[in-house]
């Protein structure tokens, strides 16, 4: 769950690895590798790399286009259920969902990146 670009940030420094982020090297081990067959594996690792954020709550809703706007981000992802009763709305479906929706065609226009 993200709530900040700081989050966001964090995030996609445990994908990435050192210098660039704090991720464990056990490239040797893991099968994205071929268990340390793949010579070229750290070469193009970032090049291949999804980074999702998932945005659950109000917060994390006010400041989903500094999220998306963290180098490194490549999707936010809205997550309904958790979102709307992060806004006082667990049994209010309709009217929460109207709002979401609202967000999201208004998030959908104006940022590059969106699940």
């Amino acid at each position: 769950m993200i709530e900040s670009p700081g989050a966001a940030k964090l995030a996609v420094s445990f994908y990435r690895f050192p210098p660039r982020g704090v991720r464990g090297s056990a490239e040797t081990v893991v099968r994205a590798s071929a268990y340390g067959i793949d010579d070229g594996y750290l070469a193009r690792v970032d090049e291949e790399l999804l980074v999702m954020c998932q945005v659950e709550t109000a917060a994390g809703l006010a400041e989903i286009e500094a999220i998306a706007g963290v180098e490194g981000v490549d999707v936010v992802q809205m997550e309904p259920l958790d979102l709307r009763a992060s806004m006082g709305h667990l049994t209010k479906h309709v009217i929460a969902d109207m709002q979401i929706l609202k967000t999201h065609n208004l998030y959908r226009t104006s940022c590059s990146y969106i699940a």
